[in-house]
């Protein structure tokens, strides 16, 4: 006696196909050895001389809103100066110095803020192989702001 065909309740199960795809430790594998990769180039990869070229224009930004506050605060004129050789900045109270990528540039040579905010005015041009950034101070308001250089 031969089987007949199951009855319509009794459903045959299918059979088990391999999935295409990656299993979760395949994936996890592959994406440790890309951000290994990419911490070990970041730190190796020369050229990144556009990033530290605005930190330090931040900065000589935050070095000249300090002098101007200083002005305000005691009373009196304070000078913010570039030395232009050594690629020191004086802002009043302390030295610091530029990255070594960085140059700069003061016109005029130095920028004197005055009590009353206002102050004579200026462009500190920072450049280096990467591009260049201009912090500019209003003469008026002692504003100080920081843009792409042309």
């Amino acid at each position: 006696m031969e089987p007949g065909p199951l009855p319509p309740f009794i459903v045959a199960a299918p059979a088990r196909r391999r999935q295409a795809g990656f299993t979760l430790v395949e994936l996890l594998v592959c994406l440790t050895i890309v951000a290994l990769m990419t911490a070990f180039l970041s730190v190796r990869l020369p050229g990144r001389g556009g990033a530290s070229l605005a930190h330090a224009a931040d900065d000589v930004a935050g070095a000249l809103r300090a002098t101007r506050e200083r002005a305000i605060a005691g009373g009196t004129a304070l000078p913010f100066s570039i030395d232009a050789g050594t690629g020191r900045y004086r802002d009043g109270a302390e030295s610091r110095l530029l990255p070594p990528a960085a140059r700069a540039s003061l016109a005029p040579g130095t920028i004197l803020f005055f009590p009353d905010g206002s102050s004579t005015g200026g462009i500190v041009a920072l450049s280096s192989d990467r591009g260049r950034i201009d912090i500019r101070v209003d003469w008026l308001t002692g504003r100080v702001s920081v843009a792409a250089g042309r």
